[in-house]
C-alpha cells in the first residue's frame, strides 16, 4: 500500500493565500495531511497480510484431524476413546483461534483500508481548492507581482474566503468519518483487547492421577476386522 504522492504545487497554491487571509485553520490542516495523515497505514496493511496469510493454526488443525481419522480406522478401547474426545476439544479450540486470527487480520486491513481512502480524499481535496483558486485569475497572480495590494480586488479575496472555508469544511468532515468508521470497527466485537480475550490455549491432556488412560497400551485396543 503505497500513498500517492503529497501534492506539494497544489499546497503552494493554497498556503499563501490562507496566510493572506490569516486562515491558520487551513494552514494547520495541509501540516496535517501531509506529515500525519496517512501515518503507518502501510505498515498496518502489511501487518493485516501477515496475519491472514499466517496457516500455523489451521495447518495443525489439519494435521490433528487427520490423526484422528486415521486412529480411528485402527483403534478402539478406552484409550483412543480418551484420545478422540481430547482432539476433538482441541481441534475445537483451534477452531475458535483461527477466527480470533482472521478478525485480527480483517480489523488491520480494515483500519488501514479508511486511512487510504481518507487520505486520497483528503488530496483530492486539496487539488479541488488549488484549481478554485487559481481560476480566480488575478489573486494567485496578484501574490507574484511586487506592490500589489491585495485589498485592491476584494471581490477576489471574498471569493478565496470561500473557497478555503469549502476545504476547511470538506476536510474536516472527511476526517472526522474515518474516525467513526474505526469507532465502528472496535465497538463491533472485533477489538483487539477483546480477541485477546478470546484467544485460548489448549487444556492439558490428564495425567494418570486424574484417571487419564491415553498413555496405558492397555486400554488401546486394534479394531477387529469385520
Amino acid at each position: 500500500m503505497t500513498p500517492s504522492p503529497y501534492p506539494q504545487d497544489a499546497d503552494n497554491v493554497i498556503r499563501p493565500i490562507a496566510r493572506l487571509a490569516f486562515k491558520t485553520e487551513v494552514i494547520s490542516l495541509l501540516d496535517l495531511i501531509r506529515d500525519q495523515l496517512f501515518g503507518d497505514a502501510d505498515k498496518v496493511a502489511a501487518m493485516a497480510h501477515q496475519w491472514a496469510q499466517n496457516t500455523a493454526i489451521s495447518d495443525t488443525r489439519t494435521e490433528l484431524q487427520t490423526v484422528k481419522d486415521v486412529l480411528g480406522s485402527y483403534w478402539q478401547g478406552a484409550a483412543y476413546t480418551q484420545f478422540n474426545s481430547y482432539t476433538t476439544n482441541i481441534i475445537t479450540t483451534l477452531d475458535a483461534n483461527q477466527t480470533v486470527m482472521a478478525n485480527f487480520a480483517t480489523t488491520l486491513g480494515n483500519c488501514a483500508q479508511v486511512v487510504q481512502a481518507t487520505y486520497a480524499s483528503a488530496i483530492k481535496f486539496i487539488g479541488q481548492c488549488a484549481g478554485a483558486l487559481i481560476n480566480l485569475g488575478g489573486l494567485t497572480a496578484s501574490l507574484f507581482i511586487p506592490g500589489v495590494d491585495l485589498i485592491t480586488t476584494p471581490v477576489l479575496v471574498v471569493k478565496a474566503m470561500d473557497k478555503l472555508e469549502d476545504f476547511v469544511k470538506n476536510v474536516t468532515t472527511l476526517i472526522a468519518d474515518a474516525y467513526n468508521q474505526i469507532g465502528t470497527y472496535r465497538s463491533s466485537g472485533i477489538s483487539f483487547a477483546a480477541n485477546a480475550t478470546a484467544f485460548k490455549v489448549p487444556e492439558a491432556i490428564a495425567g494418570s492421577a486424574t484417571g487419564s488412560v491415553i498413555g496405558n497400551a492397555r486400554d488401546w485396543h486394534v479394531t477387529p476386522n469385520k
